[in-house]
């Protein structure tokens, strides 16, 4: 049966999959692909609702960070995308990826264990060169300029600080919400 639809349309048949493997074997088809539709589609798997359910991060984010299949211009995407998205969960999950990836820490990020994120090999050293760290902080940058201005503390973003194994990874949330300015005295 999935042979009648395209990818685009098992893509969008997914936010209502609750089931991990099914969207696992759906990331592995579009690397094959692996053009700009495909990663839109996986970017879009990173933003789906996936039910309501209470575990869907873990669904969005084998699609935040399958984003890396495409190098620093998934990342970039990836960033243009939540910028245009500007819900909190999709802040918070790619702000907390891009703060691991651009403090070369991207190994300490907590994933499932599934075949798409273990093509990936996030332990690999590539992941802490200046090409991937330095395409990380200015997609951060990018987002933190971007999003929750009208929020008088952005919430999605400060949510990640209690959550990072790394240290560094918090250093590099902070120093890119004090570069935007999110981070300011208030005067009454």
């Amino acid at each position: 049966m999935e042979n009648q639809y395209t990818l685009a349309e098992l893509v969008e048949l997914a936010d209502e999959e609750l089931n991990l493997d099914s969207i696992n074997d759906l990331i592995i088809r579009l690397y094959t692909q692996n053009d700009d539709e495909a990663l839109e589609l996986i970017i879009k798997l990173a933003f789906f609702n996936y039910g309501g359910m209470t575990y869907k991060s873990d669904f969005q984010n084998l699609g935040v960070v399958r984003c890396l299949h495409w190098g620093v211009h998934g990342i970039k995407q990836l960033a243009t995308a939540t910028i245009a998205n500007d819900g909190y969960r999709a802040i918070n999950n790619v702000t907390r990826m891009l703060s691991n990836l651009s403090a070369g820490s991207l190994d300490k990020l907590y994933l499932l264990e599934k075949p798409c994120i273990h093509m990936l090999d996030i332990t690999n050293s590539k992941y802490k060169t200046a090409e991937w760290t330095t395409g990380a902080k200015e997609a951060l940058v990018e987002v933190m300029m971007s999003v929750e201005k009208s929020d008088p503390f952005p919430i999605a973003i400060i949510q990640n600080m209690g959550f990072f194994a790394s240290p560094l990874a918090s250093e590099h949330l902070f120093a890119a919400l004090i570069q935007d300015g999110l981070i300011s005295m208030r005067v009454a």
